[in-house]
């Protein structure tokens, strides 16, 4: 088959150009019923894979995220508890040292009073 344009074979296509009966002949083999249910398939298969793939995503993103905010919690927790217990030790050492100078205090007093006494 030749493939020749001649002023002949033009026609005239509603909504579209002026475009030959070989290209128009050649357009209706492609766009049989088998070929547009082929491409609504493929269309249907990207756009639910898209829609899959997205909320597999963000579920996913969700879940990392609710994970970060229980750890930053938990260290959150963990540091007051730290801070706490660390006051609790300086508390307690100010409180032995004073109660270690209030025991030198009266050791002094007592052996100050021993000194001076004289029967």
């Amino acid at each position: 088959m030749r493939w020749s344009i001649g002023r002949q074979e033009k026609i005239h296509a509603p909504g579209r150009a002026w475009v030959t009966e070989a290209i128009m002949a050649r357009a209706r083999t492609f766009a049989d019923d088998s070929l547009i249910a082929a491409l609504w398939k493929a269309y249907g298969w990207a756009i639910w894979s898209f829609v899959g793939v997205s909320l597999a995503s963000r579920e996913f993103c969700m879940r990392r995220r609710l994970l970060e905010k229980m750890y930053a919690d938990r260290a959150t927790e963990i540091i007051k508890k730290k801070a706490q217990e660390k006051e609790e030790k300086k508390k307690a050492r100010k409180e032995e040292f004073l109660r270690k100078k209030q025991e030198e205090q009266e050791r002094l007093m007592s052996e100050q009073a021993k000194w001076y006494k004289f029967w």
